[in-house]
């Protein structure tokens, strides 16, 4: 019984010696290791803030970079809307100023056709109505000559008649020349009016190309406005 009370002392103080020992061991490590696991401590401290120095001057770099572009950016559209701008205010003054010029040339051609075709017109009734009086006359004098035919020989009053009816008819020939000549002014004037009408579809299609230019233009101002206020 003592033997076996002696032999558990014994353990006991083992144990407190090995813990003891321990403690000591581990006191004595420590203050072995203690100055390299410091010197390793602020390396590591070092490492971590030029880690989070050069990360800091990444970003404050890159802000930079994306303030300038942000700012490079609003200067292009400002000039991209610019010169949008000067191609709608080009486009509208070219379009006003063909219209014009349209207008002009219209008003002026016209206005020469309708003096041409009346002036054509006067002629022909003058040319008619000359015509008719001269025909008119012309009959009347063959039938008092027919009339006198019937009481004069046949011999030179017979010959001075026949001269006459000859220079008749060639001045009728020659009003009849003048009115085919007026018909031909008056159909001439037809054709210019139709290449007139022509002229002013080409005008008028001119215009409308213009137009669908300048509408263009506005339709991607306003997708482009719209997309940068998007962004």
């Amino acid at each position: 019984m003592l033997k076996k009370k002696q032999l558990m002392r014994e353990i006991e103080l083992g144990a407190l010696n090995t813990k003891r020992y321990r403690t000591l061991w581990r006191e004595m490590m420590m203050r072995i290791k203690m100055p390299q696991i410091t010197e390793n401590v602020e390396i590591a401290w070092r490492n971590f803030d030029r880690a989070l120095d050069i990360k800091d001057y990444r970003i404050s770099f890159l802000m930079d970079e994306l303030a300038e572009a942000e700012e490079q950016y609003q200067r292009n559209a400002r000039s991209h809307i610019e010169i949008i701008d000067r191609l709608l205010n080009s486009y509208t003054e070219r379009i006003e100023c063909e219209k014009r010029n349209y207008q002009r040339i219209l008003n002026e051609t016209l206005k020469q056709m309708n003096g041409e075709i009346n002036k054509i017109y006067h002629e022909q009734n003058e040319a008619e109505i000359l015509l008719q009086s001269i025909t008119r006359n012309v009959q009347l004098q063959l039938e008092d000559s027919l009339n006198n035919t019937k009481s004069i020989a046949l011999s030179k009053p017979l010959i001075l008649y026949y001269n006459f009816i000859l220079s008749e008819l060639l001045l009728l020939q020659i009003l009849h020349d003048n009115y085919i000549y007026a018909r031909a002014r008056a159909r001439a004037c037809v054709y210019v009016c139709v290449y007139v009408e022509q002229k002013d579809s080409e005008l008028s299609e001119q215009h409308s190309i213009y137009l669908f230019i300048k509408n263009y233009i506005e339709k991607y101002k306003s997708l482009f406005c719209f997309t940068l206020h998007i962004i």
